[in-house]
């Protein structure tokens, strides 16, 4: 079939534009996880070991008794920010950050809901990621901070209250707490969001306290992004690249999809009535012949013969009679798309009607709904020998096709059966059953 001819050659620009679409998915997939993934794990892995490594070294330093401890956990903040044991903590770390993109180092404890001051209050409930009512049971035992301008900068100019020195320890944090392990994870507090390393830490005697928290700028990530640069603009512009191509391609292969289908539809329709003409209507026969066989399908065929046309031409001119036949393949199609039925021109005045699975008596519905349809629509024949509109004869034949009969066949019957129509004093319908042949 013409049809298949034109798939075959569209066919391979199809695949092509399916392949690269796929490729530009794939690769946009690719970069977003690759520059995801990467950038994730470097962050992890050189400032969560830089700030873990800090924090483990801070632990094995610290040497504070239970009395320290317990002294320590009664200052107010003011109060811990000068003392001694804070300021010497201060310094050392100090020395620390001043080479490294740490901005605070601190040791963070766990206390009895009893020994708790404060609770989120009102409005503070997103600051601390806790409903309204929760013990702020956790505090910062030592706290350094970079630079004394990082603690007024944190403070808004108007430095700590008290309760700044406690908090709540959110689920990241308390799984560090729990685990007395070193490690790192990104955190965020009022203070601002860091990778955080931590490592366990214990008094002179052994006992658990909690851990030291080393908190690094997050703005490390974008030197990290610096050195995936590269890497990010081939992909990018391999995607435009893949893009603009597929774009063009698509844009090309539309026209050409048009203009294939402009040149299918001349080739395979009657140019006066619109319907399928004889050689694409066969074609199609063909194929449905053989489905039939295959699937024991009925099928039935019928030709439609406009009655005294002859007449109607010579009296009305061709071009009138022109017109009656564009009417009479808008009622066939009209009535015949209920049907799921295939309407093409034989030749001349007459029509045929392709009816894949119908059966005699549904096809003889049809065949009479034609007839009815011709006098509703009422085209004015007054040469006509049998009625003063256009009437058709109807020829039809249904039939269970197999290897033993062909398509001849079926036409042969379809023509007998209209011949016997147009005998018996036309406008009428003859259809044939032949399920048992």
């Amino acid at each position: 079939m013409i049809e298949k001819s034109y798939l075959k050659k569209v066919c391979p620009y199809k695949i092509v534009i399916k392949v690269l679409i796929l490729l530009w998915f794939s690769s946009l997939l690719a970069l977003v996880v690759f520059s995801h993934n990467k950038t994730s794990e470097s962050i992890k892995r050189e400032l969560g070991n830089k700030a873990m490594i800090v924090a483990v070294d801070l632990a094995e330093r610290f040497d504070v008794d239970e009395r320290e401890y317990n002294r320590l956990l009664s200052l107010n903040f003011r109060e811990l920010l000068n003392d001694s044991v804070n300021i010497e903590f201060e310094q050392m770390t100090r020395n620390i950050m001043s080479y490294s993109d740490i901005k605070y180092i601190y040791i963070l404890s766990n206390i009895p809901d009893s020994k708790a001051k404060y609770k989120v209050e009102n409005g503070e409930e997103e600051i601390y990621g806790m409903p309204l009512g929760t013990l702020l049971n956790a505090t910062y035992l030592l706290d350094g901070v970079a630079s004394y301008d990082v603690r007024l900068e944190d403070t808004n100019w108007e430095w700590y209250t008290d309760k700044d020195r406690y908090t709540v320890m959110d689920e990241d944090t308390t799984i560090a707490y729990k685990s007395e392990k070193p490690g790192y994870f990104v955190s965020s507090s009022p203070w601002g969001n860091y990778l955080t390393g931590y490592a366990p830490v214990y008094l002179r005697d052994g006992k658990y306290i909690g851990i030291v928290g080393v908190d690094l700028y997050m703005s490390k990530y974008s030197s990290l992004i610096r050195n995936n640069l590269y890497i990010i603009i081939g992909f990018v512009l391999t995607n435009i690249l893949i893009g603009l191509l597929t774009i063009y391609l698509s844009v090309r292969l539309k026209k050409v999809d048009k203009e294939m289908k402009e040149k299918i539809i001349i080739s395979c329709t009657d140019w006066l009535t619109s319907t399928l003409n004889r050689c694409s209507f066969m074609e199609i026969l063909e194929t449905e012949w053989g489905k039939s066989i295959k699937d024991k399908k009925i099928m039935s065929l019928l030709f439609i013969d406009l009655d005294f046309f002859k007449q109607y031409n010579d009296n009305y001119g061709h071009l009138a009679g022109d017109e009656n036949l564009r009417k009479i393949s808008l009622l066939l199609n009209e009535k015949t798309e209920a049907y799921r039925g295939i309407v093409g021109r034989y030749g001349g005045d007459e029509f045929m009607i392709l009816l894949p699975s119908l059966n005699k008596e549904k096809t003889e519905k049809l065949a009479n709904e034609i007839i009815q349809g011709m006098k509703e629509i009422n085209i004015k024949h007054e040469y006509s020998l049998i009625n003063n509109y256009q009437t058709v004869s109807i020829g039809g034949v249904s039939i269970l096709p197999n290897n033993r009969i062909s398509i001849e066949d079926l036409i042969h019957y379809a023509d007998t059966a209209l011949y016997e129509a147009k005998k018996v004093g036309k406008n009428k319908a003859v259809i044939y059953d032949k399920i048992q042949v």
